[in-house]
Formats: structure tokens, sequence, C-alpha cells
């Protein structure tokens, strides 16, 4: 079809001095222009669906490789934070108040409260350090990103928390220690079941 086309533009130069000839000449050229033009829209919409064939296989390759590598890991860290803060919320919103109004935990709880805090604030450290570093991540619900947000806004209290001088609040504190738990705590139980739904989902799949 091109190859037609490239002989009727050269015709043109052959039949210069006839206008009739070159009137059929022009008819031809621009019914082939069409076709050309249809070729070139058809190869255009067959590559852009061959380069979205394989962004889907490689969203997919994505998906499965952060929902049994990037989730897995990040799931044992949210399940530790969480399992911490549920045996240990005095103790935790204990160090999120100036020392002098601190709660007297006891000489026999605090050794074995200030491993677990100190546990808590490895582990954050940590997390921080594996969202920088790990390249597969992948978002595990549609709210994933406000939960990641909220999430980092936590892991960063803790590592100040590893400055025993450390506060968030100072005055009308009571409420917003226990508001702050209970979003906290809500947030890493969420991604926890978001990561968990996306292993049954996917694990149902591969054992069809």
């Amino acid at each position: 079809m091109i190859c037609e086309y490239l002989i009727l533009l050269c015709s043109i130069t052959n039949s210069a001095g006839d206008l009739k000839d070159q009137t059929a000449l022009w008819d031809k050229i621009l019914s082939h222009s069409e076709s050309v033009l249809t070729i070139i829209i058809d190869l255009l919409v067959a590559i852009a669906g061959v380069i979205g064939i394989r962004y889907f296989y490689y969203i997919k390759s994505k998906k499965l490789n952060a929902t049994f590598s990037y989730f897995s890991r990040l799931k044992v860290r949210l399940y530790l934070m969480n399992s911490i803060l549920e045996s240990n919320k005095d103790a935790f919103l204990n160090r999120l108040i100036p020392e002098s109004l601190r709660l007297d935990l006891g000489p026999e709880k605090a050794s074995v409260i200030n491993d677990d805090i100190d546990r808590l604030i490895d582990t954050a450290n940590e997390t921080l350090g594996f969202f920088k570093t790990e390249e597969d991540q992948f978002p595990a619900s549609l709210e994933w990103i406000s939960n990641y947000d909220l999430l980092l806004d936590f892991l960063y209290d803790c590592v100040k928390m590893k400055d025993i001088k450390y506060y968030k609040w100072k005055d009308n504190y009571k409420n917003e220690q226990q508001n702050y738990y209970d979003k906290h705590r809500k947030n890493l139980e969420d991604m926890i079941d978001s990561i968990s739904k996306q292993q049954e989902e996917l694990n149902k799949k591969l054992f069809k």
C-alpha cells in the first residue's frame, strides 16, 4: 500500500503537462492517503495495545512480589508494634508526656516494660529504614496512602522517644493520649488486615 502511494507521487512528475491526468492521479493519491493514514493509526493502536499489556503484566508481577515479600516483612513489623502497644498502653503513653508528669510504674514492672518500649522504638526506627530502601512497595488497599502517612507520624514519634526527655503533650494531655492511642492502634490493625486480605486473595488464585 505504501509502495503504491510512492509510485503514484512519482507519476505526477511524468504527467505534469496533462491536467486531466494530474487530477486523476491526485484523486488516487488522496484515496490512498486515507488508506495509509488508516494503516498508521492501526499500527499506533497495536503498539499502544502491546505497551498496555506489558505494563499490565509488569503491575501484576510487582503485586505478586509485594504480596509475598514486601507485605510479609512489613506485616511482621506492624504486628510486633501493635502487640507492644496493646500490652503496654500506659507505659507507652507515659513516654509522651513530660518526665515530671509520668506515672510511677513500679520497679518490678519497669525493667520489662522499658525493654518492650525500647523494642518498639528500635522496630519503628528499623521500619523507617525499611521504607527508605525497599523497592517493591505496593498499596494494599484504597486507603493505603492515608494509612501509610499516619504510620509515618507514629514511627517518627516512636523514634523521638529514644530521648527520655521527649514529650508530645504537656497540658490537657489525657484526652489527647487516648485519642492518639486509639487512632494509631486502629491504623496498625487496618494495615495488618489489608495485607492479610491481599495475601489471602492471591493465595486462593494460586491454589485454584
